[in-house]
């Protein structure tokens, strides 16, 4: 999930966040396994283990005013997330590079060629 803050942005395509089916643009992340968060704190609680499929509990202010829920996530290793965030920045360039264009083997040939 991408955060503004502690405001989820947006999530990230098969992370654990939009795997849980439960969280939204806009919810506000309040706690993080019933501890109080804050921005600096947050990214340790939630990965702060390299074990794939630890879970943690974040209770969150909803953007659509359901109140707060808690909603169980399984934490991602610090390998996933980063290669997870190397395919978000190369499919990024590939959508700036592809502009108008209609053939995307070769937007994808220059997006890699960019990171050179």
């Amino acid at each position: 999930m991408l955060l503004h803050g502690l405001v989820i942005d947006r999530l990230v395509e098969g992370g654990p966040a939009e795997r849980s089916m439960r969280l939204d643009s806009g919810d506000v992340i309040k706690k993080v396994d019933c501890k109080d968060v804050t921005e600096d704190t947050f990214p340790g609680l939630v990965v702060g283990s390299d074990i794939p499929g630890s879970v943690v509990t974040l209770t969150v202010l909803k953007a659509s005013r359901e109140g707060k829920k808690n909603v169980i996530i399984r934490c991602m290793s610090r390998e996933s997330i980063d290669d997870q965030v190397t395919m978000f920045e190369l499919l990024t360039n590939v959508k700036e590079v592809a502009g108008g264009q209609n053939d995307v083997v070769e937007s994808v040939h220059i997006a890699t060629n960019l990171r050179k």
